[in-house]
């Protein structure tokens, strides 16, 4: 057996005649001198995170306690965060949601200078997930918050609220826990209606939740029963955002889901249509999180950015040899059991991923059959639960990378994220023009410590900065040139030019920890532009935007999102780069009219 090793300063060491089982230590011996260049550079991003002093708070809770072999904690999953005008005084203001024992929280911009802090709701009885904004009937704004029933007593049922300045209602009440919430004018009447993600079903694991969409009309909000059936067997969704990913003027679904595919939903005058497999993505089974899209090759049509567990865990699998999760009463308790599988390559089978004593503990018929460790490790599936699988239902998964899927029209192509997202799971993954060139930017939150017990906890990342390079690839930055170093379990993050100096900044949420905001100081100056929209969707949300060049090319599109990445929402006032002279700015609106603005080269806010 021979190994190569290839050293960092580019020399190589050779070794052959190495025997299996063995343990070797190989020190590099012939170096080359290197002559080491210091610069300084100074971070794109500052952390301004005295400015909130927010502690996310969560009770601890026993999520194992009615399906003991669950692979992750489903009550550690938030907090969501959300940035809108919400005072309509120019700034924008920020919202975050709390954990259970915990409270919703509002900040109050006063002119990216502080923030004042109110709580929405404080002593939560249960997880508040999601949080948009939104707007009543008179247009007065509010928020929408979904809430968990994971931790809830079985058989509660979970709720949205509402909440603005005069009042809190409650829209409807799900036997799921609520994951992801998303908003777009799906009917094309003028104001916005609500998609509802099904994220699990509590004790029963992995079971499809129900999705929902909700109209709005004249801000009564009922189910949308045509397109009930579409939604009802979706699975775990875990992102959602509606974008024209079909490029034909209305809002199409996109959707991340844990044990399966990213699923798009096409939009035909309010009739959403699976069209997954007809874009060849119903092959690129993941443990998705979070799901974005933005014009990352520049060719008008809009690609997608997912996130999915990463390749740093003890799991691994491939489309050849997927992970199957099967899910039935095995041992007749009324109790639903969930077993992991892999594939062996010693036994050319599947064998249980969870050891001897959790399967034993959870289903004791299999102490007694197997009785030691020795013989469990030496079975296969098949030996451990016999028949009872060929009926049971299953679920499989094939693909750990966080992707970008270029947009062929048609169909896409997929491309893996540079390695530094793999190193840990990622969660919420957000679009923007970071450093002001033109080119859209990814930023991922990463981490997830609320794994099994046996589980080590996914902690390799610090929250990554990529940027593009308008051609579909992306660059990743190190976080002390981009400034970005999260240690904690990351969840949802947004984008906000909170300050109003025409550089986009960044709040990134922690599961138990400290809020981190982020202001950039080092990028260059884009351009601000607000839309107005009508009566009950005053911001504009499903419009794009486009900045066309003097020389007769175009920049990036740019969607006005509500609800995207991993449970949170991007401020609606679009921070727009360019690389070249502006000539004009293109819209295109929510009821698919299409407008242009010539550019005046003014400063401030260009409001359209």
């Amino acid at each position: 057996m021979l190994a190569e090793i290839q050293w960092r300063d580019g020399t190589i060491t050779v070794i052959d005649s190495l025997v299996k089982n063995q343990l070797y230590t190989i020190r590099q011996i012939n170096r080359k001198k290197v002559d080491i260049v210091k610069t300084k550079s100074k971070p794109i991003y500052k952390e301004m995170s005295y400015l909130l002093n927010h502690q996310h708070h969560e009770d601890p809770y026993d999520d194992f306690l009615y399906q003991s072999l669950l692979p992750n904690r489903f009550s550690q999953m938030g907090p969501g965060v959300s940035w809108i005008d919400y005072d309509l005084d120019g700034d924008d203001d920020l919202f975050i949601s709390g954990g259970r024992g915990g409270s919703i929280d509002h900040f109050e911009n006063q002119n990216g200078e502080k923030f004042v802090p109110f709580s929405v709701e404080k002593n939560l009885l249960e997880d508040a997930t999601s949080i948009i904004s939104t707007v009543n009937n008179n247009g007065l704004q509010g928020i929408l918050v979904g809430n968990s029933n994971f931790e809830s007593q079985l058989g509660a049922n979970s709720s949205i609220s509402n909440y603005n300045r005069q009042e809190k209602n409650t829209l409807s009440s799900l036997e799921h826990m609520i994951g992801p919430l998303s908003q777009a004018d799906i009917d094309n009447d003028g104001d916005l209606d609500i998609f509802v993600g099904g994220r699990v079903i509590p004790a029963k694991y992995p079971i499809p939740a129900t999705s929902m969409i909700y109209i709005n009309n004249k801000g009564e909000y009922t189910p949308d029963n045509k397109n009930s059936m579409v939604l009802s067997t979706l699975g775990l969704v875990s992102g959602s955002v509606f974008s024209d990913i079909d490029n034909d003027g209305d809002s199409d679904l996109l959707l991340a889901l844990e044990w399966g595919p990213i699923t798009i939903l096409e939009n035909n005058n309010g009739k959403f249509k699976n069209i997954t497999n007809k874009l060849n993505l119903d092959q690129l089974k993941g443990w998705w999180n979070g799901i974005a899209t933005g014009d990352f090759n520049e060719d008008g049509l809009l690609d997608i950015v997912a996130t999915n567990w990463g390749l740093n865990t003890k799991y691994h699998f491939t489309p050849s040899h997927p992970r199957q999760v099967y899910y039935d009463d095995f041992d007749n308790n009324n109790v639903l059991d969930i077993v992991e599988a892999h594939y062996d390559g010693d036994f050319e089978d599947l064998v249980p991923e969870r050891g001897f004593s959790c399967i034993s503990n959870a289903m004791p018929f299999v102490r007694e059959e197997k009785q030691t460790f020795l013989n469990y490790a030496q079975s296969t599936l098949t030996d451990i639960f016999g028949n009872s699988l060929e009926t049971s239902p299953y679920l499989e998964a094939n693909t750990l990378e966080s992707v970008v899927l270029i947009n062929n029209g048609n169909s896409f192509t997929s491309h893996p994220l540079p390695f530094e997202a793999q190193i840990s799971t990622a969660m919420h993954p957000g679009v923007a023009d970071i450093n002001g060139d033109g080119h859209e930017d990814i930023f991922i939150s990463q981490n997830f410590f609320t794994v099994q017990i046996e589980t080590d906890r996914n902690d390799s990342g610090r929250g990554l900065i990529m940027l593009g390079d308008g051609n579909g690839n992306f660059k990743s930055i190190h976080g002390h040139n981009s400034g970005i170093l999260v240690y904690g379990d990351q969840r949802g993050a947004a984008f906000s030019d909170y300050n109003m100096d025409g550089k986009i900044d960044l709040l990134v949420s922690q599961n138990g920890a400290e809020t981190k905001l982020f202001q950039n100081e080092n990028s260059k100056s884009g351009i601000r532009i607000i839309l107005r929209g009508p009566k009950l969707n005053p911001w504009g949300f499903g419009s794009k935007i486009q900045l066309k060049y003097t020389d007769g090319s175009s920049g990036p599109i740019r969607e006005i999102q509500s609800g995207s990445g991993y449970w949170s929402q991007n401020s609606p006032v679009q921070v727009m780069g360019y690389n070249k002279p502006v000539s004009e700015v293109k819209v295109q609106w929510p009821d698919g009219t299409k407008s242009t603005e010539p550019f005046k080269n003014k400063k401030g806010n260009y409001k359209l």
